[in-house]
């Protein structure tokens, strides 16, 4: 015989004994409730499971247990709940700014908290050699663990992590950002948990794609990108640079994509021969990555995910 039960309140379980307000979550019970919204696994809580999430948070927050909420209302509820929430107003939620919602542990929280984004992928590569120890072009939970202990150590110097937690951290973030499950992370997938702000780039790439690319443009990348002053773009100068531009076109790529895609623009591009790019040949790159068919020459030869151009 069925019964019928109202749909739980998963977020009911959280709320603190006397106050109403929600405990703090370990790092394993944030990515458990993580799971419990984020139902298709695409890490992001979007569409019917944020609307699910929304409801769920907002009648456990304020204790209103029976409690409905009509359509109407839900609507409403959203639009707010995103203008407040919705940092990067893509109409979802991502984790990070779940864990903003959410009361997690302290210390566990410092890692969310981190999130001025990088001026340069030159300064996303020189922390990935940092901590890719073996060379391997991927961060296993070894690796992940040390990067967790410096972030928290930025954010808080006093604090020290004991070895069974800061494993439970680390496991947990290869949980969310590990999507393709292999135990480890490439670069597309550190990306998230250490974003970059390329906006002068992509703002470089629009504006040659309508042919309104400028001279003081391409100057701007390369003051960027030139870490040394030297007026090229080199070494891992020049793996910054291209690290950002398949962030921009590519939802997912790796070490190889990267190396390949390095090797495709110097042939094209590098005109003298020298494995640097100067402010000219960095000009002909941004007109280059601005083409839809020269884009697609060079990316879509590779085995890389790419997002619709």
């Amino acid at each position: 015989m069925s019964s019928s039960r109202p749909t739980q309140n998963y977020l009911e379980q959280l709320l603190g004994q006397a106050d109403g307000t929600f405990k703090a979550l370990t790092a394993s019970q944030f990515i458990t409730a993580w799971n419990n919204y984020d139902r298709d696994g695409n890490g992001f809580i979007e569409g019917k499971e944020l609307e699910k999430f929304l409801k769920d948070f907002i009648l456990a927050e304020h204790g209103a247990q029976g409690k409905t909420i009509s359509a109407e209302e839900l609507q409403a509820l959203k639009q707010r709940f995103l203008e407040l929430h919705d940092a990067n107003r893509d109409g979802k939620i991502d984790i990070k700014e779940l864990a903003k919602l959410l009361p997690l542990d302290e210390n566990f929280f410092l890692i969310f908290r981190y999130n001025v984004p990088l001026e340069s992928g030159v300064d996303f590569i020189r922390i990935w050699k940092r901590f890719d120890k073996d060379f391997s072009g991927q961060i296993d939970v070894t690796e992940l663990k040390e990067f967790l202990r410096q972030l928290i150590f930025l954010s808080k110097p006093r604090v020290e992590i004991d070895d069974g937690t800061l494993r439970e951290y680390a496991d947990t973030i290869m949980k969310i950002y590990d999507t393709t499950k292999t135990g480890k992370l490439k670069l597309s997938e550190m990306s998230k948990l250490l974003p970059v702000n390329a906006t002068f780039l992509n703002a470089a790439i629009k504006k040659g794609s309508r042919r309104k690319l400028s001279g003081e443009d391409v100057k701007k990348v390369l003051k960027v990108y030139d870490k040394d002053g030297s007026g090229t773009i080199e070494g891992e100068e020049l793996t910054g640079l291209v690290k950002d531009l398949l962030a921009y076109y590519c939802v997912e790529y790796d070490i190889n994509d990267l190396e390949d895609t390095k090797k495709a623009l110097l042939s094209s591009c590098d005109s003298n021969s020298d494995g640097k790019i100067n402010l000219r040949e960095l000009s002909m790159i941004l007109t280059v990555m601005a083409d839809e068919t020269e884009v697609k020459n060079i990316l879509c030869s590779r085995k890389a995910s790419k997002r619709s151009l």
